[in-house]
């Protein structure tokens, strides 16, 4: 029901993507940041950034699920990214760039494309050219605090420096043992940022009353469904 209620209450729009299940993670993932013109470093909102390209961002309880985040697709074409109440930011973070990987490589589920879902979620928040013109060799890097910066854990920074072989094996045991005993930090909230696609339907329509009535919901319902955590 939540494609009907999302096409009743909002125009109807194309996510900016060019799914592609052909190619390499790693070059979808910088195409889609080149695309959308995302600026180096860091991604600042991730859900605001989703919603820009028309990808609409909505909390639901997916503990039934397991899931942090779930995206889905309508016959339409409108895709929903659905999220955990209860994930936290550092999880979130991670998820979102992994279920978006699912969309741009638009392939059938399996193993390999849970695996180039992965390498797209690494890529997409750790871009190649972003850790390679950092100043500090990869075997030197400060893990946690660089993890932090990106939204991601140690282990998930570590394994992307040595994918691109800025880092040994040995070295990637290494940073991970030392690692270990920092703990994950929770990012800035900034890099998560929250919803507003529909929390700005409600703001156009005069109300949560008038906006839930082209998708023959009430206030309370709207309220409920769609707009946990949402800005406006």
């Amino acid at each position: 029901m939540a494609h009907a209620h999302v096409d009743l209450l909002l125009d109807p729009a194309q996510p900016d993507l060019d799914p592609r299940s052909d190619d390499n993670p790693d070059d979808l993932a910088q195409g889609l940041r080149d695309r959308w013109a995302v600026p180096s470093g860091p991604i600042s909102g991730m859900i605001s950034t989703l919603e820009e390209h028309g990808i609409v961002c909505i909390y639901r309880d997916l503990s039934d699920l397991g899931a942090a985040t779930l995206a889905s697709t309508a016959a339409s074409g409108r895709m929903l990214m659905f999220i955990d109440t209860a994930a936290t930011r550092l999880d979130l973070v991670w998820s979102l760039a992994h279920e978006l990987g699912h969309l741009v490589l638009a392939g059938e589920p399996s193993k390999e494309q849970e695996a180039r879902a992965e390498a797209f979620a690494s890529a997409f928040l750790l871009p190649a050219s972003d850790l390679r013109a950092d100043d500090s060799p990869g075997s030197s890097i400060n893990l946690g605090g660089e993890a932090s910066r990106c939204g991601v854990r140690p282990r998930q920074l570590a394994q992307r420096l040595r994918d691109l072989k800025m880092i040994t094996h040995v070295q990637f045991r290494q940073v991970i043992h030392e690692a270990a005993g920092i703990g994950d930090e929770q990012p800035n909230p900034a890099l998560l940022g929250r919803p507003s696609a529909l929390a700005d339907r409600v703001r156009d329509a005069g109300g949560s009353r008038r906006a839930a009535l082209p998708a023959f919901l009430t206030a309370d319902e709207l309220r409920q469904r769609y707009l946990a955590r949402s800005q406006s």
